[in-house]
């Protein structure tokens, strides 16, 4: 196997510099006479051939070093020699009271490891000290395959093992040796209840169910291939200042998310929110989603029967097989709901139809001040609106550029008693390529449109 020895050394010898130190080696925060005891028995490990080479030497001085311990290796290495029975047994006993006996072990595992391989002694000496502690098989295990991924940097290994991470062991506390290569830490609690407040990088690798007030706040968080958070009726959801990568929020009945200054990105074939029949006063305000694809309806979001305002948020390269590339809307079978989205920006956003956003059924949503730039679709490259509503100044004051549809459309509208539908937008370079109506499209009993929009270098720019 490939090893990173150098890199895992230097790792820990800059641990104050390149973690936090709540995040930071098990033995960071205990006392001298345990750092004492833990670095004495690592140094008979390191000695258990009769000699200790350069590698494992440097690793016992990184350890001192990310432990902030007040001596060097040279004197543990001499007590190594000296260590009584009496004084292991002591240690043996401590390290357990300390709850360190998982971080030591692998500890020793990466130590005896770290110069290609582990020698028969060394293999029977970890194994005889991880029995004395009283580690189970499965642990063991574990802890082998966890210093085989950080010795590696094998993130693809690491991300399978932490699904079956042993019930007594915190995954957290060897953040110091995989924080280069992995994203975050993994979340064990598969219930939320009562106040959870989460901050730091995590990683979600299974379906989590929030029944209480979650708050997310300075943080970044990895959603594995299986990894989603439902909320349920009367559960809250409060995201600030954080980011999520490959992320999955369902908002059920009675359940509400408030997002700000927030970043999600790089979803594969997942929504980052769904709101499910849900009338609550949900907001997303100057958050940015970018590169968040779906096979279905909706690349981003997706709202059915819900309520959902949006203000200052930016979506970049959304894109859906079916209809909406950032945000699909419906609203059959309830009453109307109204929603406003203001100061929203679209960036290369595409979908069959409604490149953009796509608005069906029983809902009145008013657009204003947003700007769609280089969005593609078949019809309503940026906009496509079918609802049976009187409405007034439905889309105002927005502007278009570079948006390209094959039929019809930056926006096109169906089914709508409009006074004035599209309000005092700007229309730049749009096209259809099938020589349909590039900017504003209407079908069956939609109304007229205002006369204040502008449109420069559109060709057949308005269905008139």
């Amino acid at each position: 196997m490939e090893l990173k020895t150098e890199k895992i050394i230097n790792m820990i010898k800059e641990c104050e510099d390149k973690v936090k130190k709540i995040e930071g080696h098990a033995l960071l925060n205990r006392g001298n006479y345990t750092k004492d005891l833990y670095m004495t028995l690592l140094s008979c490990i390191a000695f258990s051939n009769g000699d200790i080479d350069k590698r494992k030497y440097n690793f016992l001085k990184a350890l001192c070093k990310g432990a902030e311990t007040k001596e060097e290796p040279t004197s543990f290495l001499s007590k190594a020699g000296d260590l009584k029975m009496e004084t292991l047994k002591e240690f043996l006993k401590n390290i357990v009271s300390e709850k360190l006996q998982y971080s030591f072990i692998l500890d020793a595992l990466i130590l005896s490891a770290i110069d290609g391989g582990i020698s028969d002694n060394e293999s029977s000496f970890v194994g005889e000290i991880a029995e004395v502690l009283q580690l189970s098989r499965d642990e063991i295990e574990f802890l082998c395959d966890l210093c085989i991924c950080i010795l590696e940097e094998d993130a693809k290994k690491f991300n399978k093992i932490i699904e079956n991470v042993p019930r007594n062991i915190d995954i957290n506390q060897f953040s110091p040796y995989f924080m280069e290569f992995i994203h975050g830490l993994p979340i064990k609690d598969s219930y939320i209840s009562g106040d959870v407040n989460w901050r730091g990088k995590f990683i979600i690798n299974k379906p989590i169910i929030n029944e209480g007030n979650l708050n997310i706040e300075n943080a970044r968080i990895t959603f594995l291939e299986n990894g989603k958070i439902t909320s349920k009726n009367g559960s809250k959801i409060s995201i600030s200042n954080s980011e999520f990568i490959n992320s999955e929020f369902i908002l059920e009945t009675g359940s509400t998310i408030t997002a700000k200054k927030s970043e999600f990105s790089d979803n594969e074939n997942k929504r980052v929110f769904v709101l499910q029949s849900n009338k609550e006063e949900n907001s997303i305000e100057n958050c940015i989603f970018q590169n968040c694809n779906f096979d279905d309806h909706g690349g981003a979001i997706y709202l059915n029967n819900s309520h959902l305002n949006m203000k200052k948020n930016i979506f970049s390269n959304c894109r859906s097989e079916g209809v909406g590339g950032a945000i699909y809307v419906s609203g059959e079978n309830s009453g109307s709901v109204a929603i406003t989205w203001s100061g929203l920006q679209f960036n290369n956003c595409e979908a069959n139809y409604g490149g953009a956003i796509y608005e069906s059924g029983n809902i009145i949503y008013y657009v204003n001040s947003c700007i769609f730039n280089s969005c593609k679709a078949n019809i309503g490259s940026a906009v496509y609106c079918c609802c049976d509503f009187y409405v007034e100044n439905l889309i105002e004051e927005c502007e278009f550029n570079n948006c390209l549809s094959k039929t019809d459309g930056a926006v096109f509208i169906k089914y709508i008693y409009a006074n004035k539908s599209v309000v005092q937008c700007r229309f730049n370079k749009c096209v259809s390529e099938n020589g349909g109506y590039s900017c504003i499209a209407y079908s069956d009993r939609s109304d007229s449109f205002g006369n204040e929009n502008i449109y420069n270098n559109c060709s057949n720019p308005i269905h008139s």
